[in-house]
């Protein structure tokens, strides 16, 4: 069966990073995961074809948040957006609920927040999320049994989630 974006979920941690509380930000659509690599030039001389190598990756989340006043959430996102405050996010292809959800855990701030307040628009605020300088790498995360959350390093020569 196909995964479906409708079910994709936004969170944020509302406790501390070694024991967190996630909060389902429920005010966001049309949101979307950018992840890529840049890549490293990595030719020689012992193959005409050109060669590459993963050097550092991009990640962000964007997505188009309901006005929505008074919510926790967005007043949360909100907050963000006018400070230099850090959260502590996760987002999934899932609900952190569903065994096999799979994303991005990561330490970031809200660097913009734009909204079309034209005659006929309804209030969204165009959210971009990126990761910040943390303590914490940013992590890959998966939901397994139990269901549990697991985390894993990005950029190891395997992936290892526990």
């Amino acid at each position: 069966m196909a995964k479906l974006g409708i079910k994709a979920k936004l969170y944020y941690n509302s406790a501390s990073y070694g024991s967190p509380t996630w909060v389902e930000v429920g005010v966001i659509a049309d949101g979307q995961v950018n992840f890529a690599w840049d890549e490293g030039a990595a030719d020689d001389r012992s193959d005409p074809a050109h060669r590459f190598a993963k050097t550092q990756y991009a990640l962000e989340f964007t997505g188009n948040m309901k006005a929505k006043p008074g919510n926790t959430a967005y007043e949360y996102l909100m907050d963000l957006a006018l400070s230099r405050g850090v959260g502590d996010f996760l987002a999934l292809d899932g609900s952190t609920a569903t065994v096999n959800s799979r994303g991005f855990r990561w330490d970031g701030q809200v660097f913009a927040a734009n909204q079309d307040q034209g005659l006929g628009a309804v209030l969204y605020s165009a959210i971009t999320i990126k990761p910040t300088d943390s303590d914490n790498p940013v992590k890959a995360a998966k939901v397994g049994a139990g269901p549990t959350l697991q985390y894993a390093t990005i950029g190891d020569d395997t992936v290892s989630f526990a």
